[in-house]
């Protein structure tokens, strides 16, 4: 029924992944076990943790993708941010969730209170340089996701609530100690956003 695919999808990750945000990749027998195991280790206790996964083992789709969708469906009034190395980077993230809640037609017809049936037309922003807002009450400055490199970029004068880290080191950044240290003082300053 209606309000029970509702709480599965703001509660159980995998479902959320598997069932409305069309991944039918992850119910693969050869990595079903991982991505539910992964969903539920996020679930339990998502903050404040390096996610030091293997490339390739979807990280990216069960924190950034399926996280971001799942927290703006249980809250529509947070205000988040992508950080990347470079904005791009970000922006890549940003794209793909917002692609996601273009066309998802699923996801609008279980959630129309949290998102736009046409949201190009409907958003107050709708964009990869602006960000993307969903239905909301409060009028914050921040979008309710955007994208921002963490070294190159980086937004300024924002404050979110959630700060999604996701490619945030390179292989290119990290090649000397002063590089080292720019990543980190970075990071520390993004801590206050």
């Amino acid at each position: 029924d209606h309000e029970a695919l509702r709480w599965l999808g703001a509660n159980d990750r995998y479902f959320l992944l598997t069932c409305i945000l069309r991944r039918p990749d992850m119910v693969d027998e050869r990595v079903r076990e991982w991505v539910f195991f992964r969903s539920r280790e996020v679930e339990a206790d998502p903050d404040d943790y390096l996610d030091l996964w293997a490339r390739d083992h979807y990280k990216s789709s069960t924190i950034t993708f399926a996280g971001s969708i799942q927290e703006f469906i249980k809250d529509p009034e947070i205000t988040a941010c992508i950080f990347s190395h470079d904005k791009p980077t970000a922006k890549a993230f940003l794209g793909q969730i917002k692609r996601e809640l273009e066309d998802n037609e699923v996801l609008k017809k279980l959630y129309p209170d949290v998102f736009w049936s046409v949201p190009a037309t409907q958003a107050p922003w709708w964009s990869l340089d602006e960000g993307i807002v969903i239905k909301r009450k409060g009028n914050p400055k921040e979008a309710t996701l955007e994208a921002s490199g963490l070294v190159d970029g980086m937004a300024t004068g924002k404050h979110f609530r959630l700060r999604i880290y996701n490619d945030v080191v390179t292989e290119q950044s990290v090649t000397t100690p002063d590089m080292i240290r720019k990543v980190t003082s970075q990071y520390e300053l993004s801590l206050e956003l």
